[in-house]
């Protein structure tokens, strides 16, 4: 998969988006062991299990870019 340039602001934002996904995805373990409603511990479980996806996504994104493009 061919991936463009990323500015140094769009490597920022994708960066405080992993930070942002990473506290999410905190929140809602720690909210699926303290719950015992089923289908709100399903809730919080299947959320969590979106963000971490989508940081392994946006990881595997920037990891795999070539270069940095200058501002």
């Amino acid at each position: 998969m061919t991936h463009e340039k990323l500015t140094t602001q769009e490597l920022m934002f994708l960066e405080e988006h992993l930070r942002s996904d990473a506290s999410v995805t905190k929140f809602m373990d720690y909210a699926s062991q303290m719950i015992t409603d089923p289908e709100i511990k399903s809730l919080c479980d299947r959320l969590s299990k979106e963000h971490k996806d989508e940081i392994t996504q946006f990881s595997g994104f920037i990891g795999g870019r070539t270069t940095l493009q200058q501002d």
